[in-house]
Protein backbone atom coordinates (compact mmCIF):
# COMPACT_ATOMS: atom_id res chain seq x y z
CA UNK A 1 0.00 0.00 0.00
CA UNK A 2 1.52 3.87 -0.77
CA UNK A 3 2.22 5.92 1.62
CA UNK A 4 -0.29 8.60 2.82
CA UNK A 5 0.57 11.94 0.56
CA UNK A 6 -0.34 14.76 3.92
CA UNK A 7 1.10 12.32 6.93
CA UNK A 8 3.48 9.86 5.09
CA UNK A 9 2.16 6.78 7.57
CA UNK A 10 1.75 3.48 5.74
CA UNK A 11 -1.48 2.51 6.94
CA UNK A 12 -3.99 3.24 4.46
CA UNK A 13 -6.49 1.04 2.56
CA UNK A 14 -8.67 0.52 -0.59
CA UNK A 15 -11.34 3.02 -0.81
CA UNK A 16 -12.92 2.19 -4.18
CA UNK A 17 -12.01 4.31 -7.07
CA UNK A 18 -12.11 8.22 -8.38
CA UNK A 19 -13.69 9.61 -11.45
CA UNK A 20 -11.05 8.59 -13.45
CA UNK A 21 -10.89 5.13 -12.82
CA UNK A 22 -8.13 4.85 -10.70
CA UNK A 23 -7.32 3.44 -7.12
CA UNK A 24 -8.25 5.43 -4.16
CA UNK A 25 -6.96 5.09 -1.12
CA UNK A 26 -7.81 6.04 3.00
CA UNK A 27 -5.42 7.47 5.16
CA UNK A 28 -6.35 5.87 8.81
CA UNK A 29 -5.50 8.16 11.13
CA UNK A 30 -5.97 11.11 9.40
CA UNK A 31 -9.19 10.16 7.22
CA UNK A 32 -8.00 12.20 4.08
CA UNK A 33 -8.38 9.55 0.62
CA UNK A 34 -5.86 9.86 -2.18
CA UNK A 35 -4.75 8.42 -5.04
CA UNK A 36 -1.22 7.05 -6.94
CA UNK A 37 -1.43 10.17 -8.30
CA UNK A 38 -1.74 12.48 -6.07
CA UNK A 39 1.88 11.63 -4.26
CA UNK A 40 3.55 13.21 -7.92
CA UNK A 41 5.04 15.82 -8.42
CA UNK A 42 2.54 17.07 -11.14
CA UNK A 43 -0.79 16.61 -9.00
CA UNK A 44 -2.97 19.45 -8.88
CA UNK A 45 -1.85 21.04 -12.52
CA UNK A 46 -4.06 21.05 -15.50
CA UNK A 47 -1.73 19.86 -17.73
CA UNK A 48 -0.36 16.60 -18.37
CA UNK A 49 3.28 15.95 -16.90
CA UNK A 50 5.12 15.98 -20.44
CA UNK A 51 3.95 18.93 -21.50
CA UNK A 52 4.96 20.54 -18.56
CA UNK A 53 8.24 18.95 -18.78
CA UNK A 54 8.58 20.08 -22.22
CA UNK A 55 8.35 23.64 -21.08
CA UNK A 56 10.64 23.29 -18.09
CA UNK A 57 13.41 21.62 -20.20
CA UNK A 58 13.16 24.24 -22.94
CA UNK A 59 13.31 27.21 -20.34
CA UNK A 60 15.94 25.76 -18.75
CA UNK A 61 17.97 24.12 -21.66
CA UNK A 62 17.92 26.89 -24.33
CA UNK A 63 18.28 30.43 -23.67
CA UNK A 64 14.32 30.70 -24.05
CA UNK A 65 12.31 33.37 -21.96
CA UNK A 66 8.96 32.68 -20.59
CA UNK A 67 7.36 34.41 -23.29
CA UNK A 68 9.05 32.76 -26.21
CA UNK A 69 8.48 29.14 -24.40
CA UNK A 70 4.44 30.23 -24.16
CA UNK A 71 4.96 31.18 -27.61
CA UNK A 72 6.10 27.42 -28.69
CA UNK A 73 3.28 25.78 -26.44
CA UNK A 74 0.76 28.25 -28.21
CA UNK A 75 2.15 26.91 -31.80
CA UNK A 76 1.10 23.07 -30.25
CA UNK A 77 -2.28 24.37 -29.61
CA UNK A 78 -0.97 24.89 -25.35
CA UNK A 79 -2.48 28.48 -24.03
CA UNK A 80 -0.41 29.01 -20.98
CA UNK A 81 0.59 32.16 -19.94
CA UNK A 82 4.04 33.56 -19.49
CA UNK A 83 3.59 33.20 -15.58
CA UNK A 84 2.13 29.65 -15.23
CA UNK A 85 5.51 29.03 -17.53
CA UNK A 86 7.78 30.66 -14.62
CA UNK A 87 5.89 28.88 -11.70
CA UNK A 88 6.28 25.45 -13.29
CA UNK A 89 10.27 26.30 -13.57
CA UNK A 90 10.36 27.78 -10.03
CA UNK A 91 8.33 24.67 -8.51
CA UNK A 92 10.16 22.17 -11.19
CA UNK A 93 13.33 23.07 -11.76
CA UNK A 94 14.67 22.11 -8.21
CA UNK A 95 13.29 18.72 -9.00
CA UNK A 96 14.29 18.15 -12.02
CA UNK A 97 18.03 19.15 -11.06
CA UNK A 98 18.17 16.45 -8.07
CA UNK A 99 16.68 13.84 -10.61
CA UNK A 100 19.51 14.53 -12.98
CA UNK A 101 22.50 15.40 -10.19
CA UNK A 102 21.63 11.45 -9.09
CA UNK A 103 22.77 10.53 -12.89
CA UNK A 104 25.73 12.04 -13.27
CA UNK A 105 28.44 10.17 -13.62
CA UNK A 106 31.41 9.96 -11.28
CA UNK A 107 33.72 12.50 -12.16
CA UNK A 108 37.19 11.49 -13.83
CA UNK A 109 40.44 10.83 -12.86
CA UNK A 110 42.07 13.64 -14.80
CA UNK A 111 40.71 17.63 -13.83
CA UNK A 112 41.83 20.74 -14.67
CA UNK A 113 41.26 24.06 -13.27
CA UNK A 114 40.21 27.08 -15.39
CA UNK A 115 40.77 30.60 -14.49
CA UNK A 116 38.66 33.34 -15.91
CA UNK A 117 38.47 37.03 -15.19
CA UNK A 118 34.95 38.82 -15.83
CA UNK A 119 35.01 42.33 -15.91
CA UNK A 120 31.96 44.99 -14.94
CA UNK A 121 31.36 48.28 -15.59
CA UNK A 122 33.93 49.05 -18.75
CA UNK A 123 36.61 47.24 -16.93
CA UNK A 124 36.29 48.65 -13.76
CA UNK A 125 35.45 45.78 -11.54
CA UNK A 126 37.82 42.68 -11.81
CA UNK A 127 36.75 39.04 -9.94
CA UNK A 128 37.76 36.11 -11.18
CA UNK A 129 36.07 32.81 -11.81
CA UNK A 130 37.52 29.23 -11.20
CA UNK A 131 35.99 25.94 -12.24
CA UNK A 132 37.34 22.81 -12.22
CA UNK A 133 36.25 20.41 -15.43
CA UNK A 134 37.12 16.51 -15.48
CA UNK A 135 37.78 14.57 -18.45
CA UNK A 136 34.31 14.01 -19.63
CA UNK A 137 33.65 17.67 -19.65
CA UNK A 138 31.55 17.70 -16.61
CA UNK A 139 32.03 20.52 -14.09
CA UNK A 140 32.55 19.76 -11.11
CA UNK A 141 33.37 22.99 -8.93
CA UNK A 142 32.56 26.81 -9.25
CA UNK A 143 34.35 29.54 -7.30
CA UNK A 144 33.81 33.08 -7.91
CA UNK A 145 35.33 35.92 -5.72
CA UNK A 146 36.52 39.52 -6.09
CA UNK A 147 39.87 39.22 -5.71
CA UNK A 148 42.39 37.19 -7.41
CA UNK A 149 44.87 35.71 -4.23
CA UNK A 150 46.19 32.48 -3.47
CA UNK A 151 43.86 32.18 -0.44
CA UNK A 152 41.16 31.98 -3.03
CA UNK A 153 42.81 29.50 -5.14
CA UNK A 154 43.72 27.43 -1.93
CA UNK A 155 40.04 27.26 -0.45
CA UNK A 156 38.83 26.20 -4.03
CA UNK A 157 41.06 23.57 -4.83
CA UNK A 158 40.46 22.09 -0.90
CA UNK A 159 36.87 21.83 -1.64
CA UNK A 160 37.03 20.11 -5.36
CA UNK A 161 39.47 17.83 -3.40
CA UNK A 162 36.75 17.18 -0.66
CA UNK A 163 33.61 17.26 -2.88
CA UNK A 164 34.82 14.77 -6.06
CA UNK A 165 37.21 12.75 -3.69
CA UNK A 166 39.45 12.54 -6.52
CA UNK A 167 43.37 13.95 -6.69
CA UNK A 168 44.20 16.17 -10.01
CA UNK A 169 46.98 14.96 -11.98
CA UNK A 170 48.05 18.48 -13.52
CA UNK A 171 46.15 22.03 -13.04
CA UNK A 172 45.80 23.74 -15.91
CA UNK A 173 49.03 25.98 -17.25
CA UNK A 174 51.33 24.27 -13.83
CA UNK A 175 52.90 21.67 -15.19
CA UNK A 176 56.12 22.30 -13.39
CA UNK A 177 54.84 22.44 -9.60
CA UNK A 178 51.24 21.47 -7.71
CA UNK A 179 49.03 24.09 -6.91
CA UNK A 180 49.39 25.93 -3.69
CA UNK A 181 46.33 23.24 -1.61
CA UNK A 182 48.44 20.45 -3.02
CA UNK A 183 51.72 21.26 -2.13
CA UNK A 184 53.11 19.98 1.16
CA UNK A 185 52.64 22.74 4.50
CA UNK A 186 50.38 24.58 1.82
CA UNK A 187 47.96 27.46 2.64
Amino acid sequence: MPLCSSCERPSTKRHGRDGAGRQRFVCRPCHRTFTAASVSAFSGYRWPPEVILMAVRWYLSHPLSATSVMVLLAEQGIDVSQRTVLRWVQTLGPLLAAAVRRHHRRPGRNWYVDEVFCFRDGGQEKRSLYRAIDEHGQVLDVLFRDHRDTASAAAFFRRTLTTSGITPTTPDHCRERPPPALQPGGP
